[in-house]
């Protein structure tokens, strides 16, 4: 979604060029080699509406023999930043009494944060989802400790909320284990609500062709959460087998896929009048 939280202004130019890959590589760099860098601005390409084709990443339309899905909403989204700072130390020459685990720590934080998610029910997501520590060697006492925590739910109320209960989850944490803490917003996303007639055209277009769908909201986040800040955007989704999603295991059929495209070009058609 880089190139879309571009687009609509949520970061700017300097950020984006600056953003580094899990690897390292600088995207700035890395459209210089492509020689994909240009000159143009989001001004430069007008939209009257946004329509996305994606699949499922789940398996509520499987489940339910569905064979289009109409996606109303999009669950907001926030991801914290959280350092933890102990000391490096040899393991076997280390007792428990003069040690500082930032992992040992980091791992209680896991644990916590997990509890504050189930805490507000079934729609709440929190995951901690990276872990980097100062070594991976198997006989150190770990000086620092790297994650992101992930948090995601539909009601911007509870977003926050929950935003707050894992802050404060690992601040307390970070007392009880006599470490320091540092945790801050990498980004954050608010819920969204697609535009009514953008869903009433992909409704529409799947009643035309008698396909058998079902309206949804979406737990993963998508370009048009971005785009829909600025003009009317919806989101069709196809099933995918088992739900797996970004894995050498995802598959969607051809016959899916092109029903998906079919309601696209029906809304599309719909919209252009």
């Amino acid at each position: 979604m880089l190139g879309s939280a571009w687009f609509v202004g949520r970061i700017g130019d300097e950020r984006q060029d600056n953003t580094n890959a899990t690897d390292g590589l600088r995207f700035a760099d890395e459209v210089e080699t492509n020689g994909w860098r240009g000159n143009a601005t989001a001004m430069d390409l007008p939209m009257d509406a946004f329509y996305e084709l994606h699949l499922e990443q789940g398996p509520v339309l499987e489940e339910y023999g569905a064979d289009i899905g109409i996606v109303t909403s999009v669950q907001g989204l926030r991801w914290l930043d959280v350092r933890v700072t102990g000391a490096d130390a040899p393991a076997g020459m280390t007792p428990f009494s003069a040690r500082r685990d930032a992992l040992l720590a980091a791992a209680a934080m896991l644990v916590g944060v997990n509890e504050a998610g189930q805490a507000e029910g079934h729609d709440a997501r929190v995951s901690f989802g990276r872990l980097q520590t100062a070594t991976d060697g198997p006989s150190t006492v770990v000086g620092w400790a790297e994650s992101v925590i992930d948090i995601r739910h539909p009601d911007a109320t509870v977003l926050r909320r929950l935003d707050t209960r894992c802050r404060q989850t690992c601040e307390e944490l970070a007392r009880r284990y006599g470490f320091k803490v540092e945790v801050s917003e990498r980004f954050a996303i608010l819920p969204t609500i697609f535009d009514q007639r953008s869903i009433n055209a992909l409704e529409a277009a799947a009643q035309a062709l008698q396909l058998p769908y079902r309206k949804m909201a979406s737990d993963a986040l998508h370009d048009a959460d971005n785009v829909a800040t600025l003009v009317p955007s919806a989101v069709v989704f196809v099933p995918c087998r088992g739900g797996v999603s970004h894995n050498v295991a995802e598959y969607a059929s051809k016959e899916h896929l092109a029903t998906g495209c079919n309601v696209l070009l029906r809304a599309m058609l719909s919209r252009a009048n």
